[in-house]
């Protein structure tokens, strides 16, 4: 399975757990608090891949010497650099979670979420109160839990090792779909929207 090439060329052993932090890297999305994390689980991986926000966040090494100093550089991996399409397939069929854990002043829905949803990997999630913890919630995607503390990314990578969660995922797509982000889109420019039944048939 393509899964498991992808996994043995990170070097996950059988029975290790695979988070990927996937997207842009910045100080809003609690890396160093996964990686102090790590040590209560030896089970789990990390993977971060992609390209720093921008020359203010805190640099790859700075992740990478944090690793070291925890004692869980053989379990993390960083891929720093624009991840293509075709990475991408890769890195969310090797992963088993997907982390989503934004610091309280991300207030908007992540992009990274529909991949996880269409991907069907669970995902750990922290925000502000908005649509991405809504989400996360109301659809059962994984533990949602309280930003921007180790106590809780504990709590919640806990939870995702010891009692997988049951993910609506197609409850998730069709709310998360084209036409319901129209119909919000149209209500907040207070816009009359199309009632279901006399909508035109899609073509």
């Amino acid at each position: 399975a393509r899964a498991d090439d992808v996994r043995a060329d990170w070097g996950v052993k059988p029975g290790q757990k695979v988070f990927l932090a996937f997207g842009y890297v910045r100080d809003g999305k609690n890396l160093d608090l996964i990686i102090q994390a790590m040590p209560r689980f030896p089970e789990a991986f990390l993977i971060v891949a992609g390209s720093l926000a921008s020359g203010n966040e805190k640099p790859f090494s700075y992740y990478i010497e944090l690793a070291e100093k925890q004692g869980v550089a053989d379990r993390c991996r960083f891929d720093e650099g624009f991840v293509s399409d075709e990475m991408l397939g890769g890195y969310f069929a090797g992963t088993d979670f997907v982390l989503l854990t934004y610091s309280a002043s991300f207030h908007s829905q992540s992009g990274v979420l529909n991949i996880a949803a269409r991907a069907r990997k669970p995902v750990l999630a922290s925000a502000a109160p908005g649509p991405l913890m809504e989400s996360v919630r109301n659809f059962s995607l994984g533990p949602a839990i309280p930003p921007d503390s180790l106590e809780a990314i504990i709590e919640g990578m806990r939870q995702l090792l010891t009692v997988p969660p049951h993910p609506r995922w197609e409850d998730y797509e069709d709310y998360a779909s084209w036409g319901r982000n129209a119909a919000e889109i149209l209500k907040a420019a207070h816009l009359p929207i199309a009632s279901k039944s006399n909508a035109p048939t899609p073509r």
